[in-house]
């Protein structure tokens, strides 16, 4: 009986650390989808641990997913997901970041984030730069050790997680040395 409650315990603190939101940069989330584009939730069902959604492609951002005005199917987490599940509006128009599901035979097309439509957003995603690396490194959530050489990385400290951080990117620029190096830009925000 014992065991099984230890057990019980690791498991819903399995669960709520998995769960626990990490700050993390629309730049790093664009990087990392094999696609981004905007479309409108046309239909959508949700039954136990997945959601699927139809969307009418409204733009491709990053690759093409499809042709402007075709209607995919996209897959996101149920109600039942332990993690929340993906809440998209019919008639509302989102800014989705998905990956393609090889192991799936129909090569499932996942939501891996997405956000209501702004075109303040899509005019950012414009200077992002996949080549450099963002690396989060606060009291809450320090970095671990990685080998990205300090070049190809901005590391963003509690100096720049601030009110121009959701608008700030990471692209290489010119050093006075002549190599690019990645650097933080922030965002113009009044702060």
């Amino acid at each position: 009986m014992q065991g099984t409650t230890v057990l019980f315990i690791f498991s819903l603190i399995k669960i709520v650390l998995g769960c626990s939101p990490l700050v993390t940069h629309d730049q790093t989330t664009y990087c990392r989808a094999a696609y981004v584009f905007t479309g409108k939730v046309q239909r959508s069902n949700t039954m136990g641990f997945q959601s699927d959604f139809q969307i009418r492609v409204t733009s491709n951002v990053k690759g093409k997913i499809a042709s402007k005005g075709r209607e995919i199917t996209v897959y996101g987490k149920g109600d039942m997901h332990p993690c929340g599940f993906t809440s998209l509006r019919i008639n509302k128009e989102y800014i989705l970041f998905v990956s393609i599901d090889e192991a799936s035979a129909a090569k499932k097309i996942k939501i891996i984030d997405y956000q209501e439509m702004s075109q303040t957003t899509l005019n950012s995603m414009r200077n992002y730069d996949c080549s450099c690396v963002i690396e989060i490194n606060l009291p809450q959530q320090s970095t671990p050790y990685t080998d990205i050489a300090a070049r190809n990385k901005c590391v963003i400290t509690e100096k720049e997680h601030d009110c121009t951080f959701k608008n700030g990117y990471c692209s290489r620029k010119h050093s006075r040395f002549g190599t690019r190096v990645c650097q933080w830009i922030p965002g113009v925000t009044n702060c």
